[in-house]
């Protein structure tokens, strides 16, 4: 309001400029002329408080919109540590899941281990009579004598093959069967799933198991850490009653005595 109440006067001082300007310089006119030249003083402090409003106007802006940032800002960090309660809640409930199979599962999970490592130390098996070996007891181990699984291994040295040394019979399909070689240059879904996991390049954060849709396919490694196999399981239902965490360090004792 105040900012139009000035300009006004600036609009009257400018009428009479240009009155001014028409009439002729003489004596008569001193008066007229000593108040314009006054009120054109009073226009240059008109002027100086328009700018003065207007700079307080844009610093109350810039105010305005450091607070809006900060509002943003300080939300956006509430609600980060909001979703990490919540993720690291869901980590518990889950870790708690885990921890109560673990336990209810550990007994049968370590009996068919002493027994395949009793076979190892016994029989001293060829990796193929190994690999069945393994899958049985992984079936008693699981106490689902219907469980899908399998064990490969690759030929050579590198990483382009992969040979299936055992499957059990309900994992048998087109592609994995008894003796069958696959090869790194083929598109087909598991194939490509399992050497993702022998050349370790599949996106694993905290485990070392890929689980495609509910086939949880694990490394089999030597001592050394180098990985030479895949051990895939499942899938099962209900998918709880296979847990990675075991899966897991089953392939791990199993890629031992494969070595």
């Amino acid at each position: 309001q105040k900012a139009d109440e000035l300009q006004e006067k600036l609009n009257q001082m400018e009428t009479k400029w240009a009155v001014l300007d028409e009439v002729e310089s003489d004596t008569a006119f001193e008066p007229v002329r000593s108040r314009i030249l006054a009120e054109e003083d009073q226009q240059s402090s008109a002027h100086a408080e328009l700018s003065a409003l207007d700079n307080k106007i844009k610093e109350s802006e810039a105010r305005m919109r450091k607070q809006s940032n900060m509002y943003n800002q300080v939300k956006g960090d509430a609600d980060d540590a909001v979703q990490e309660v919540v993720e690291f809640r869901r980590e518990q409930e889950q870790a708690a899941i885990v921890a109560e199979q673990v336990h209810r599962l550990s007994p049968q999970w370590n009996d068919a281990m002493l027994r395949l490592k009793e076979f190892v130390r016994e029989k001293t098996p060829d990796m193929f009579y190994l690999a069945e070996r393994t899958l049985d007891e992984l079936q008693v181990a699981t106490s689902n004598t219907r469980l899908p699984a399998a064990i490969l291994s690759t030929m050579e040295q590198g990483y382009d093959d992969l040979q299936v040394l055992s499957v059990t019979a309900q994992a048998i399909s087109g592609k994995l069967k008894p003796n069958a070689v696959w090869y790194s240059n083929s598109s087909n879904k598991l194939i490509v799933a399992c050497f993702s996991v022998l050349q370790g390049t599949q996106l694993q954060t905290k485990s070392a198991v890929l689980d495609l849709d509910g086939q949880l396919l694990v490394p089999l490694r030597e001592r050394s850490g180098r990985t030479f196999g895949v051990m895939i399981c499942g899938p099962v239902q209900p998918p709880t009653e296979l847990v990675p965490e075991m899966v897991e360090e089953w392939a791990r004792r199993v890629g031992f005595f494969l070595e």
